[in-house]
């Protein structure tokens, strides 16, 4: 039995900041990949149109962040998603720096999506809890699995999550994610 929740959004928070967590482990190289940093290109465009402040955290076994604005441009916005670790994947330090930062003035009532195909370990009750406070100021989490995704203890952590499977070359729930998170003109 699957049960959605119904959360009533107002205008105004459906336009809060956006942080983009994109896995660039091993197990995402090639087609993976490929697919979460066009997402998250297209995302991140978007959002600086609205004037929407939009943080990117690369992640695999260590991050590397990246605050996308106006004034840096698509060409450095590039030069960051051209880079990758190709490790082992560890979404803790990731989850946890993206926490931290909407506990920031300029990140309060942030979306944050991951995009990965979650082949990855449990994050651990310190940072479920850390989540759960940090959603009670109206941050929400969400989640994009590419691939042949099998739900696993991690899917409890967002309040929403997609499944795009190349394979099948089905984007319509993209469509659906984008109003959701606030980005559908």
């Amino acid at each position: 039995l699957e049960v959605e929740k119904v959360t009533e959004v107002s205008e105004e928070d459906k336009m809060g900041p956006i942080l983009i967590c994109i896995d660039t482990s091993g197990s995402m190289s090639g087609t993976p990949e490929t697919i979460a940093k066009a997402v998250t290109l297209y995302i991140a465009s978007r959002a600086v149109k609205q004037k929407r402040n939009c943080y990117l955290i690369n992640f695999s076994t260590s991050i590397e962040t990246f605050e996308f604005t106006k004034k840096q441009g698509v060409k450095e916005l590039i030069s960051f998603l051209k880079k990758s670790f190709h490790g082992g994947t560890d979404i803790y330090p990731a989850l946890n720096y993206a926490i931290d930062k909407m506990n920031s003035k300029q990140y309060k009532k942030a979306d944050l999506l991951v995009i990965s195909d979650f082949l990855m370990g449990d994050v651990g009750k310190d940072l479920e809890n850390k989540a759960k406070e940090i959603k009670k100021n109206k941050n929400r989490f969400f989640s994009i699995a590419v691939g042949n995704y099998k739900s696993n203890t991690i899917s409890r952590f967002f309040d929403k999550e997609w499944v795009f499977n190349p394979a099948i070359n089905d984007i319509s729930e993209l469509n659906s994610m984008l109003e959701e998170m606030g980005g559908n003109e």
